[in-house]
C-alpha cells in the first residue's frame, strides 16, 4: 500500500518529513503567525497541503506528535480517505486548562497510512 501523495496548495508550505505535517498558519499579510487553542476546545489547523488523487484505495490515521501530547493537545479523530479532496486540516483539541498556541510549521500530526483490514 502506498502513503498518500501530497501536494502544496501554497508554496510556503512543507511537505511532510517521516510522516508529519506541519502547521500553515498566515497572518492577513501572508507572514507566518500563530494560532490560539484556548483551554478545552478543538480547532482545524490547516498544512497548505491537499492530497493528489491516488489510484489505490486508502486510508490514514492523523496522531499528535508527542511534544503536543506533552501540553494536552491531542489530534481529534482525523482520518483521511482515498478521494479526499481539498486542504488537509488537522482538528486539534486543547484538552488540558491553559491555552496553547500552534507556531507556523510547528508539527502538529504525523501521517500513519492504514490498511484495509486495519479500518
Amino acid at each position: 500500500m502506498n502513503e498518500p501523495k501530497l501536494r502544496r496548495i501554497d508554496d510556503g508550505a512543507r511537505l511532510p518529513v517521516n510522516g508529519y505535517l506541519r502547521a500553515h498558519i498566515l497572518n492577513e499579510r501572508g507572514m507566518p503567525s500563530k494560532a490560539l487553542l484556548p483551554p478545552r476546545n478543538t480547532r482545524p489547523i490547516g498544512t497548505g497541503l491537499e492530497v493528489n488523487p491516488a489510484s489505490e484505495d486508502w486510508l490514514c490515521l492523523m496522531i499528535a506528535p508527542r511534544i503536543l501530547a506533552l501540553h494536552s493537545v491531542f489530534v481529534v479523530n482525523t482520518i483521511l480517505a482515498s478521494g479526499h479532496a481539498g486542504e488537509v486540516e488537522v482538528l486539534l483539541h486543547n484538552g488540558g486548562f491553559e491555552t496553547q498556541y500552534i507556531s507556523h510549521g510547528d508539527m502538529i500530526a504525523k501521517i500513519v497510512p492504514l490498511s484495509g483490514e486495519d479500518a
